[in-house]
């Protein structure tokens, strides 16, 4: 009875020991399995990191080199000024800075020009060292066009030293054919020549100055020509006027004097003749980057 004691005890130990071999087992597998995951998901969001900082990387490539990419086309202020001080002689009134462009004075348009009595354009001028005159106009929906443009395109306004500039930015070249008074506006005025061929209404202007709409791109000359058209295409009619300033005998103006009057429109600003990383040698055209 004894000997069959102390085999039981021993029996009942045994299992105990497997119980507590299997329990360390058990708690072991757990830990390493834990281990395990937490040493996965470290590396998976690590890789997912990486993943991130090249597409970021990718995507801030693609917007660098591309039209969409408008974060750097607002002229500096300094860029703005090299330009508008220039001409402010010509002005004779405060200019204050706003999104790369100038609101005059206190922003009532002065109309240098006589503005026509009825709907059409007073013509600018062209000089004998290519410089434009203003031009002036009294808009309406009658004359308004918003058909394409068409037909080929040959002339090439005084400083027509066209090059390619960095970024891209607005089809890639320094210089537009700019409107004094733009296609839309007059495209159906009988008896003008709406076209970039019309030597009196093409000025050589940068594709910042001509083209920026505003907002993030900076308020060029398409800005306030988006003020009027909003105007006109309301059945306003609204009283306009262009003026291109030079210094001297400059064949490129450093800046354009854009004024209007309507119902609901109303402003006198100046656009400097800027393009961002382009250094403009305004007497003859010539610039480099």
């Amino acid at each position: 009875m004894s000997g069959r004691r102390i085999n039981t005890t021993s029996h009942r130990n045994w299992i105990v020991s497997i119980f507590v071999l299997l329990a360390v087992f058990v708690l072991f597998t757990s830990v390493a399995n834990h281990l395990s995951s937490a040493s996965s998901t470290t590396y998976n969001t690590t890789a997912a990191n990486k993943t991130s900082s090249k597409d970021a990387k990718a995507h801030s490539l693609s917007d660098s080199g591309g039209t969409s990419n408008v974060s750097n086309t607002i002229p500096t202020k300094g860029l703005s000024d090299s330009a508008a001080n220039t001409v402010q002689s010509q002005i004779g009134a405060k200019l204050t800075y706003v999104n790369g462009s100038y609101i005059i004075g206190n922003d009532i348009p002065v109309f240098d020009k006589r503005i026509p009595d009825t709907v059409g354009i007073n013509a600018a001028t062209l000089n004998s060292a290519g410089q434009l005159s203003s031009a002036s106009a009294l808009l309406n929906s009658t004359i308004y066009d918003k058909t394409p443009r068409s037909g080929k395109v040959t002339y090439k306004p005084a400083g027509w030293q066209q090059r390619v500039v960095p970024g891209n930015i607005f089809g890639g070249y320094l210089y537009n054919r700019g409107h004094l008074i733009g296609y839309a506006f007059v495209g159906n005025l009988k008896g003008f020549d709406a076209s970039e061929n019309n030597r009196t209404n093409i000025m050589a202007e940068t594709s910042w100055a001509n083209q920026a709409q505003g907002g993030a791109q900076g308020n060029g000359q398409n800005y306030f020509e988006g003020l009027v058209r909003n105007a006109v295409e309301k059945g306003e009619t609204v009283k306009y006027e262009v003026k291109p300033l030079y210094v001297g005998s400059d064949k490129v103006p450093s800046a354009i004097e854009i004024e209007a009057q309507g119902s609901t429109v109303r402003f006198r600003a100046l656009v400097p003749n800027v393009q961002p990383g382009v250094n403009i040698n305004y007497a003859t055209g010539l610039a480099s980057n």
